[in-house]
């Protein structure tokens, strides 16, 4: 049957704070605390320049009471790690700091699952 009805659906973009606010919800379930950390820098309301993290550094720290703290950067689905990014992580991890780069839920579920089966 030709010229019948063809269903389509828009495609869903999905940006970087829909993966942030899903993550959180998700970090929220198993108790960690999310941090957020901003970069680069800033005029103070006295009119003053302050420098805040530096440059690349990781969108959050996130504690846990039990476990180590560790670093996390939200990507959208697509995204990619900016070369100041690529570069801190390396330091991060070079002082035995876990970090961890995410695109959706799904992949924070599963970093999660071993993050939390370490000793």
């Amino acid at each position: 049957m030709s010229g019948g009805w063809k269903l389509t659906g828009q495609k869903v973009k999905v940006a970087e704070k829909d993966v942030v606010k899903a993550v959180k919800q998700l970090l929220g379930w198993h108790h960690y605390l999310p941090i957020r950390i901003h970069c680069g820098g800033c005029t103070m309301p006295d009119g003053t320049w302050t420098t805040l993290a530096p440059e690349g550094t990781p969108d959050f720290v996130v504690l846990d009471p039990i476990r180590p703290a560790f670093f996390w950067e939200a990507k959208a689905p697509r995204g990619r790690l900016s070369p100041a990014q690529i570069r801190r992580q390396e330091e991060l991890r070079i002082a035995q700091f876990q970090v961890v780069t995410v695109h959706s839920v799904e992949e924070m579920e599963r970093w999660l699952e071993e993050h939390e089966r370490s000793p």
